[in-house]
């Protein structure tokens, strides 16, 4: 599906060429190569200038609102990154470019859904089931075995669209926040957090986006109030710094 659609995707999308097969069986395929650095690294260099890094941010912010367009432009009404997550995107430091990786994980009109890192069976989302529906023939299986994992035969949790993705986006903005998964914090550790970094200053309307996911009205993209961040945000924000403040709140 994704070759097939490959003229409609984002030029940042890393969409495989090639199917290889040994000995006539088909086991794979090939990628282009990125000669760049996962984003997971580059968030968690905390030497690294945070302009930087919330540039990189603002670029998924833009990358899910040119899916938003596709979805609404062309045929492809069932596009979703799915699995956003901090591993899933390289970037280029010479020149500042992000690219999307591991697309096999994307939602593409009537492919199965497969497991996100951050739409976990017990996130935070789990508290708004109408905002996100479940995949209900994979909440009701037992455990997923190391193999189907391993060999992507597990399905998602959630059923993919514009909520889950704005989700993940959001948790990823604020995990950089955090310098820790904020993912599987309880809903009243959420709030918390989130009343800190309002006490360290951070924009309101950023603020408002993030928290939003946790609340019943449709998400919203964040990406344009991420220049409101100032580096002094970022290092106030981190979860051990929160933990030393915290108490003043």
């Amino acid at each position: 599906m994704l070759d097939e659609c490959r003229d409609n995707l984002p030029d940042n999308f890393v969409v495989p060429d090639y199917s290889f097969s040994v000995n006539h069986e088909n086991i794979g395929f090939t990628v282009p190569r990125i000669k760049g650095i996962t984003l997971s690294t580059i968030l968690r260099d905390y030497k690294r200038d945070p302009r930087e890094q919330i540039d990189y941010l603002k670029q998924i912010g833009f990358t899910l609102r040119h899916l938003e367009s596709i979805r609404r432009y062309t045929g492809l009404t069932s596009l979703f990154l799915n699995d956003i997550n901090e591993s899933n995107f390289v970037v280029t430091p010479q020149n500042r470019e992000l690219y999307v990786i591991d697309l096999d994980s994307v939602k593409i009109e009537s492919n199965k859904i497969f497991p996100a890192r951050y739409l976990a069976k017990n996130g935070l989302l789990s508290h708004i089931p109408d905002k996100y529906p479940r995949n209900e023939s994979a909440w009701h299986t037992e455990e997923r075995t190391e193999y189907e994992l391993k060999n992507r035969l597990a399905e998602g949790f959630y059923i993919p669209s514009g909520n889950t993705d704005l989700y993940c986006y959001a948790i990823l903005i604020l995990n950089y926040l955090y310098g820790e998964n904020v993912s599987s914090l309880s809903l009243g550790e959420f709030y918390d957090y989130i009343n800190y970094l309002s006490f360290i200053g951070v924009n309101k309307e950023l603020l408002d986006c993030l928290a939003n996911i946790v609340n019943v009205p449709d998400n919203y993209n964040p990406a344009d109030f991420l220049d409101s961040l100032t580096n002094e945000n970022v290092y106030r924000a981190k979860r051990k710094v929160y933990e030393i403040n915290k108490k003043r709140i």
